[in-house]
């Protein structure tokens, strides 16, 4: 049987591999992405993981990014764990195992990058944003994909003013007509002689 370590939470086993310089106060994260932590990790878990490298980056990203109730990284630290997220290749705590995690890089923003961006977007004038928060590839898209749906929402528009629906035409000519112009309808079917 498997020996159990005592249950830490994944933050505090992230941090204690955390390391900060006393006197400049930098901030080395490389040992985050080490084996040894890995395996820290698992052992400190209450169950193993079915999918232990992939928990283990879901729970390293989610503290990142300080998403479903995790305790975000100081600022400090978590920029510097999104530089060794950001990179496209293989984390160094996976080199020996048969599984890809880190080659398609991390894209997200981190839990203080965002509080930047939401502090920047109040103000409505921040242009010394970092390159990471300027507009991403997807949310250009997604603006042209915004501007060009209202342009054909105006050609619609147009359209429906010039020629009304088939509908609004019926409706339209049910009430232009008159008591007398029903009467009429309705008796120059019938022929005299039927009277």
């Amino acid at each position: 049987m498997k020996e159990k370590a005592k249950l830490v939470s994944s933050y505090q086993v992230f941090c204690s591999f955390i390391e900060r310089d006393e006197d400049t106060g930098k901030v080395d994260v490389s040992k985050v992405f080490s084996t040894a932590c890995y395996d820290y990790w698992v052992k400190t878990r209450k169950t193993e993981p079915k999918k232990p490298h992939e928990s283990f980056r879901r729970c390293l990203t989610a503290h990142t990014r300080g998403s479903d109730g995790r305790k975000p990284f100081d600022e400090d630290a978590e920029a510097k764990i999104l530089e060794v997220l950001r990179q496209k290749k293989r984390w160094p705590c996976f080199e020996k195992h048969d599984v890809s995690i880190g080659v398609q890089g991390f894209k997200a923003l981190g839990y203080h990058e965002t509080q930047r961006k939401n502090d920047c977007n109040e103000v409505q004038s921040c242009r010394d944003q970092p390159e990471e928060l300027k507009k991403t590839k997807r949310a250009s898209k997604a603006k042209h994909k915004v501007k060009s749906q209202k342009s054909d929402l105006k050609v619609d528009m147009e359209i429906d003013t010039l020629y009304p629906s088939a509908p609004f035409q019926k409706r339209a000519k049910l009430n232009s007509f008159t008591k007398e112009d029903l009467l009429n309808d309705l008796f120059s079917t019938v022929k005299t002689t039927d009277l």
